[in-house]
Parts: C-alpha cells; structure tokens; sequence
C-alpha cells in the first residue's frame, strides 16, 4: 500500500528539537507493507494467520542548495509531517524513523532535487520497543536474548532373545532426563575489538557452577533454576555486532 503527495511540510527531529524543515516539498511517499504466518488444518483450510512483520518506509524529494552530511548519520528520527500554508498533505507524526537513504537526482542552475528516505523502526503503532532479556546469575546475556529448550529422555530398549520386540526402560524408571537450553542473543559495541573483548569477558564470567536463568520481558520475567553453561559461540564475522549461542543444562527431574 503506498501513498503519495506533494504539498505540505516535514520537520526532522530528535528529542522534542527541529533538525531540519523541509517545505515545500516536492513529493512525499508512504510505504507500507506487512506479512503474515499462516498455518493451515488437515484439510488445508486456514486455521490461523497472525502477523510476521511489517515495515514502513518514508521518502520526501526537496529542492535543495547544498550538501548536508550533518543529516546522514544513519540517526533516528522523529518524522512530523503538516499540511502546507494553503492546506494539502497530511497531519502525522512517525517515531523512530532510521535514515536510510540520501539521493541527489537531478541538478538545474543552483537548485538540486534531493530524496531522503526513511524506515520506521520498531512497532507501526508508535509503542516502544521491548527487549527480552536472560541472565546467568547476575550477568545479563547480549543486549537482547531468546530462550529454546529441547528435552531428552534417558530411555534404553533392552533387546530381550527370546522376545518378538524389545523391553523398553523409560525415563520413570531409569530416572535422569535434561533439558538443553540454548539462549540465542544479540550483542553491539562501537568497534569489533570492544565486542571481542566483550565476548571473552562474557564466557570467562559465566559461573562453572549451578546457577538460574533469569528470562525477562517487560514487567514479566520467570526463572530455571539449578542450570550449568556448557558452551558459547559467535557467529563468524568482522563486524561490531553478532549474534551468538550460549548452551546451558539442567536436569528435568
């Protein structure tokens, strides 16, 4: 779904000030565009559809004089955009907007026609981002994490010779049975050296010994207790942010 105008007024800003006004312009497009999971019964009729993303993206073409690098910061910004002095355009404000784009097309005599695009970052609605956190203990795990847990038995089959099949010994009989836990986080420093040394510092931090994952969202938050840090790995790369995993166990009984 897109929309498109031309007359009005945008204003660029960061913490409640003016960055810069943009009037007139020349054109504003909205963009919008969201998609869904679906998941589907046995006969494949449609059970569920829930959204999966949506993104919202914003550019704006002006008549300009010069050059501005002070804009082209990849910063967010606060897009407030009014009609124009004789009316025309639409009355909105869009928060958390990153700069993604700065685009000199065409020259004429002194003038030049600049487009600066935009996308929205985080929810369309304009409610604040909230980031799921985990810690170890009192060590928080990345800037943000998630939670997978995976369950094995200790099951043993017995093959009996004279039988036609085998004796099965399950968990409730044998005891044990763990839980893997894998937290899948995010980290970001302002250089790679700082994220490497974070890195280190991370898995060197993490107690040998038995303690709780704190999982947090928000007010909410739940705990697994009694849990032991196996193992930790980056992705591969050179950048100053990864993603990695950290895998904890736990007994299930």
């Amino acid at each position: 779904m897109s929309y498109k105008f031309s007359i009005g007024k945008l204003k660029l800003k960061q913490g409640g000030s003016t960055i810069k006004e943009i009037i007139p312009t020349t054109e504003i497009s909205i963009d919008y565009k969201l998609s869904t999971t679906r998941e589907y019964d046995a006969s494949g009729s449609t059970i569920d559809e829930f959204k999966d993303e949506e993104q919202l993206t914003l550019s704006v073409s002006f008549a300009s004089t010069d050059y501005e690098p002070s804009i082209i910061q990849g910063d967010l910004y606060d897009l407030v955009l009014e009609t124009g002095v004789v009316g025309g355009g639409i009355a909105a404000t869009i928060t958390n907007c990153k700069l993604t784009g700065y685009n000199i097309k065409t020259s004429q005599d002194q003038f030049s026609i600049t487009t600066i695009t935009f996308s929205k970052v985080g929810p369309i609605d304009g409610s604040s981002i909230t980031k799921q956190r985990v810690k170890f203990g009192s060590v928080y795990l990345g800037d943000s994490a998630t939670v997978t847990p995976s369950f094995e038995g200790n099951i043993q089959p017995l093959i009996i010779p004279t039988a036609l099949g085998v004796l099965i010994r399950a968990t409730k009989d044998l005891g044990g049975g763990s839980l893997s836990i894998v937290v899948s986080g995010y980290v970001k420093k302002t250089t790679r050296i700082e994220l490497e040394q974070h890195l280190i510092s991370l898995f060197t931090a993490l107690d040998t010994e038995a303690n709780t994952l704190t999982v947090e969202y928000g007010g909410s938050s739940y705990t697994i207790a009694n849990c032991y840090f196996q193992s930790g790995r980056p992705e591969a790369g050179k950048k100053n942010h990864t993603n990695f995993e950290l895998v904890f166990l736990k007994s299930a009984f």
